[in-house]
């Protein structure tokens, strides 16, 4: 069957097209997050260490779109997935490299105690890769919520080691209110790529919950992610509340406008972008409020 992209290249498309499709927002994201969550708990991060994060949530991702786009091949509708299918003879090997130099940047440049939480972390994603792409299991939604607790693992939870983060209360609710930040997010994206997935035979939340009943669970997390972030408001002490305040203000709020207008946010993949620029919001507002350099 011919596809709608047979002769798309990667030449073809948008900066927007392009962002999305190679996860570029996502990578920046996660650098940006943890770079907040450390400052936030007096860590101190390496240069090998945002590489290593940056890099491994590329590879993660673009594996995951190839392994999608190879079951889907010329069929797939989804843009990302089409271009992974198509250059994967690139990719891959690409891939692959990439994996072995991050091992021996791992083994030689991150601390003993950071190297056995990231082997941890990757053990995670093997699972998840097991699960969903070999065993092809999807349980309801979670695939979206086990991806949430890893994606906060990563950014939040690690970042956060190299300084005072201690697994008491304050951390606790911190920790679980993005892990809802992130639930919500992939929720919406789930909810709005409810149309493709199902044209494509692939599993989400929203395929396996139906389209309202995403969109209600979408809303309910993030009312969710809203109160536990209240429950440390009004629980924790700090000098840079204010800014941390702001921070998850800004970020609750693109969540809500993405919610509330979703035909705007439909357009292009609206929704893809800015759900992904939400994670730069926090190292950027620090950065910028606080006055603190990035490395």
């Amino acid at each position: 069957m011919a596809s709608e992209h047979d002769d798309l290249n990667i030449s073809d498309l948008s900066v927007v097209q392009f962002i999305n499709c190679f996860s570029l927002l996502v990578v920046a994201g996660s650098l940006s997050t943890s770079y907040f969550f450390a400052q936030l708990y007096s860590g101190s991060l390496s240069l090998s260490f945002y590489w290593l994060l940056g890099s491994t949530v590329w590879i993660i991702y673009s594996l995951d779109h190839i392994l999608d786009g190879l079951k889907l091949r010329e069929k797939a509708v989804s843009v990302r997935h089409y271009v992974h299918y198509k250059y994967r003879n690139i990719l891959v090997p690409s891939l692959i490299a990439l994996t072995v130099f991050n091992a021996l940047i791992a083994y030689f440049f991150l601390s003993e105690s950071m190297l056995k939480a990231g082997l941890i972390l990757g053990l995670c994603v093997v699972v998840y890769f097991v699960i969903i792409h070999l065993l092809k299991r999807h349980l309801q939604w979670g695939k979206e919520l086990f991806v949430s607790v890893v994606v906060c693992a990563g950014m939040v939870v690690l970042p956060g080691l190299s300084g005072n983060f201690g697994f008491d209360l304050s951390s606790i609710t911190i920790v679980l209110c993005m892990v809802f930040i992130n639930f919500t997010n992939l929720i919406l994206f789930s909810y709005f790529d409810f149309e493709s997935d199902t044209e494509n035979g692939l599993a989400s939340a929203a395929t396996a919950w139906g389209k309202e009943r995403t969109k209600s669970l979408a809303l309910h997390t993030m009312a969710s992610a809203f109160f536990l972030y209240l429950i440390w408001t009004f629980m924790v002490t700090s000098p840079v509340k204010l800014t941390t305040s702001v921070i998850f203000l800004l970020m609750f709020n693109v969540l809500l406008i993405m919610y509330v207008q979703e035909e705007r946010f439909a357009e292009d993949e609206r929704y893809r972008f800015w759900g992904d620029f939400i994670f730069l919001i926090p190292g950027f507002v620090w950065y910028f409020l606080e006055n603190k350099p990035f490395f």
